[in-house]
């Protein structure tokens, strides 16, 4: 490791069961002044990096004061433009590997040590949250505290000493019993050999064990660091983290910024082994990291301390269960879920159902509000993905690897979080109508439509024709776009029914505003050409109309009704009878 500039390190070994320690290795050399190494690195403060990454994510099992809390299944979106305003400019993480993974679990986030879901995770925590729980489990600040740090904490830029990490992890070893102190001395007898006196024995002064996380939360994260199927995806086959033997342990590397420390640090149920490398001077080494420098060192010590011991797997809590997920939204499974799978839950925390993850919601298409009697004419259901993180509804609206996710689980562009508010009294609506020809009204030869469209930031409408067996087959009445805005009860457009065969119709107004929101008002109409009614009466409007193509010819009519009709789905041509 001269090649990359790597002169030190320290391990530290203990027993969680009772705090024993079984080997601290403070420095590579006492003896070596060139690399510090009178300098116990197992007390000084170092930078954590990555290895904080377990108490952020057990944090965030904590219930918040809201209720809130999340899952190994809860979904976070590693995407680009994930930025805080928290700085100047504003920080936004990245990932080791330089690229974004889209919405990923807590379960892949932590395995693989993504860097930006856990910032997030971190946000949603808060410091205060995350302070308590590093004070319960053991983990102290000595030098810059997790409110200076701010969401960097994360990413392990506060420092902390290896002896407080080793027993923070012992924490999680004895799910949730913190060790109150550490000892390094089993006995001490007086005498010469064979007529000796014990004058002290730590069986007589064990270390007082206290319970300061549940069983079940402390769990998850176990279950999580012991998933060498799950971090496959940054560390690979046959990586440092995994022991040849069998035995399962939980462990998280550990890399500060320009290499100045490397970590591994693991457990399992009956040792805790806690690894650094690096250089004193905190000078940088050259591309060492966590799972190649510390972590097999790590895997030598920890393979060395199991051996001869059995396999010893992590016992399940009684509050700790298994249920079927839906995997891509994180939630419980449900009928359509796009892949299942399983995970590890505490009882009284399962994984969300679907409807708190997509909403539907009757929506206002022009408002966009709550749809209530205030707004009822042009509504359409909705389904709203429940996010808060705006980078993740801005990749799902805007970047093409997104819109394709949003697409193939049903959700339809652009993505909008849900509404809080309903209509009232004062939200503006449009007044659509068709007076002439009135509903199922027989027409023939020229008719004139008659009506009002008067919208809030209106911008056109165009008349259209569907045929009443296909509703969804819709064709436009001529080529025109209308985009003046007519009063009330005017003359809207012209149609010419012999373009059309004989049959059931819908005539239909469809209009837009100037944000792109549109709907549709239709009555349905007979049209007969080849026995139309004798005696047609005649318009309460003038009825010798120029231009359209009507040329002065008269048409008929009928006293005006109004029928309403919901938004078009489906835009498609006649058959070539109609043009």
């Amino acid at each position: 490791m001269a090649t990359r500039h790597v002169t030190n390190g320290a391990a530290l070994v203990i027993r969680p069961s009772d705090g024993a320690v079984l080997a601290m290795v403070g420095s590579a050399n006492f003896n070596n002044k060139d690399i510090s190494g009178q300098v116990n690195i197992t007390l000084a403060p170092r930078q954590a990096g990555s290895s904080l990454k377990p108490f952020v994510y057990l944090t965030s099992f904590t219930p918040a004061p809201d209720g809130s809390y999340m899952t190994p299944a809860t979904i976070l979106w590693d995407v680009p433009n994930s930025c805080f305003q928290v700085t100047s400019p504003a920080y936004c993480p990245t990932n080791y590997d330089n690229t974004f993974h889209g919405p990923v679990s807590v379960r892949t986030a932590l395995a693989n040590s993504y860097n930006v879901p856990a910032v997030k995770t971190f946000q949603y925590d808060t410091v205060d949250r995350f302070k308590t729980l590093a004070d319960q489990v053991g983990l102290k600040f000595p030098l810059t505290s997790p409110d200076a740090a701010g969401l960097t904490t994360a990413l392990g830029a506060t420092e902390v000493r290896m002896i407080d990490l080793v027993t923070a992890y012992g924490t999680l070893a004895n799910q949730g019993r913190r060790l109150s102190g550490l000892y390094a001395i089993e006995r001490i007898t007086t005498g010469t050999p064979g007529n000796e006196t014990e004058v002290y024995n730590a069986k007589d002064h064990p270390v007082a064990l206290s319970q300061v996380a549940d069983p079940g939360l402390t769990y998850l994260v176990t279950n999580i660091l012991s998933d060498n199927n799950a971090r496959l995806s940054a560390f690979g086959q046959g990586n440092s983290l995994q022991l040849g033997s069998g035995q399962p342990a939980a462990v998280k590397t550990g890399t500060t910024n320009d290499f100045r420390d490397n970590w591994t640090v693991g457990y399992t149920p009956s040792v805790v082994v806690g690894v650094w490398v690096g250089n004193a001077d905190n000078s940088p080494m050259i591309n060492v990291e966590g799972v190649t420098g510390a972590g097999p060192i790590w895997n030598r010590i920890m393979s060395a301390a199991m051996s001869g011991k059995g396999i010893q797997p992590f016992a399940v809590p009684s509050n700790v269960g298994q249920t079927a997920i839906c995997t891509d939204f994180g939630t419980a499974n449900f009928n359509g879920c796009p892949k299942t799978g399983q995970e590890v839950f505490v009882t009284t925390q399962p994984p969300p159902t679907i409807d708190k993850t997509l909403q539907q919601y009757q929506i206002d298409q022009f408002s966009g509000l709550i749809a209530n009697s205030n707004c009822s004419q042009f509504t359409q259901t909705k389904t709203f993905l429940t996010l808060t993180d705006t980078a993740a509804l801005n990749w799902l609206n805007g970047d093409p690897t997104g819109q394709r996710w949003a697409q193939t689980h049903g959700l339809t562009l652009p993505l909008s979080t849900p509404p809080t508010a309903s209509c009232d009294a004062t939200t503006q609506q449009p007044v659509v109508r068709i007076a002439s020809p009135s509903a199922n009204q027989t027409v023939y030869s020229l008719v004139q439509i008659i009506g009002t469209v008067s919208v809030p930031n209106f911008s056109y409408y165009q008349l259209e024709l569907s045929q009443a067996s296909n509703p969804n087959a819709v064709a436009a009445l001529g080529d025109a776009i209308h985009t003046a805005r007519p009063g009330d009860n005017q003359y809207l457009g012209g149609w010419d029914t012999t373009s059309v065969p004989d049959g059931q119709y819908n005539l239909r107004i469809h209009f837009y505003d100037s944000a792109g929101h549109n709907a549709v008002v239709q009555v349905p109409v007979v049209v007969n050409n080849t026995n139309p009614p004798v005696q047609p009466t005649p318009f309460g409007v003038p009825t010798t109309i120029s231009g359209n193509g009507f040329n002065g010819q008269t048409l008929p009519t009928v006293p005006p009704t109004v029928t309403p009709f919901g938004p078009p789905t489906i835009r498609a041509l006649f058959p070539t009878a109609v043009r």
